[in-house]
């Protein structure tokens, strides 16, 4: 029995543009790029609030 994952990355960050969170996020999205498993790669503008939002199908803003 296989039991890896197979599919999408989905990245959302949220907070200002600094140099930390440039770079953790530089991070996750090469290891995703460069891991077989991993089909696709999806970032979130707006970290995960936009996901949040886009899933529940709601215009307000997160909270």
């Amino acid at each position: 029995m296989n039991n890896e994952l197979i599919g999408t990355c989905i990245v959302g960050q949220s907070g200002g543009p600094t140099s930390v969170i440039n770079a953790s996020i530089y991070g996750v999205i090469r290891t995703a790029l460069d891991d077989p498993h991993i089909t696709k790669v999806y970032g979130a503008a707006h970290g995960i609030c936009m996901i949040w939002v886009k899933r529940r199908h709601m215009s307000s803003h997160c909270f």
